[in-house]
């Protein structure tokens, strides 16, 4: 155990753990959004369409119910209760890790987010965290292209 915290750093994991813990986020959510006659309000981000895409290719490689995650956020029930937490730390780009200098150089798997991810997340947690309709997923992302610093694959 120890040689897998030398590799993170015990400042590592204490800072980790403790953005963890429950009720550490500084984002209040409307977790009783339930609204089922008005719905969710015109143009909101939601959860299949919007959201799911994103966690799917970026986040859900580490957060599933067998991953090294703490948490799954496989599932609309798994991620709205984390839905401050989530706006947080995408949003201070803490997560998904990604320390590599995106300077000029390729990558494959790059798991950062890009700034319209950042802020569609940072929108639906806003709008109140609408699930949406499931059979409305939207389009498939992939997380194994290999990107360059002009964009280009």
């Amino acid at each position: 155990m120890l040689g897998k915290i030398g590799s993170v750093g015990l400042a590592g994991v204490i800072g980790i753990a403790a953005s963890l813990l429950g009720g550490c986020s500084n984002t209040p959510v409307d977790t009783d959004n339930t609204d089922t006659v008005n719905g969710p309000p015109e143009g909101a981000a939601l959860y299949y369409r919007d959201v799911k895409p994103i966690l799917d290719a970026k986040c859900n490689n580490c957060h599933n119910a067998s991953g090294i995650g703490p948490f799954s956020l496989e599932t609309f029930e798994d991620a709205k209760p984390l839905a401050g937490l989530i706006k947080d730390e995408v949003v201070a780009k803490r997560m998904p890790p990604w320390p590599a200098n995106e300077a000029c150089n390729d990558y494959w798997g790059d798991r950062s987010l890009t700034d319209e991810q950042v802020a569609t997340i940072t929108k639906w947690v806003d709008d109140g965290a609408f699930e949406g309709d499931a059979e409305d997923e939207g389009k498939k992302l992939t997380s194994g292209e290999k990107f360059n610093c002009r964009g280009q694959t």
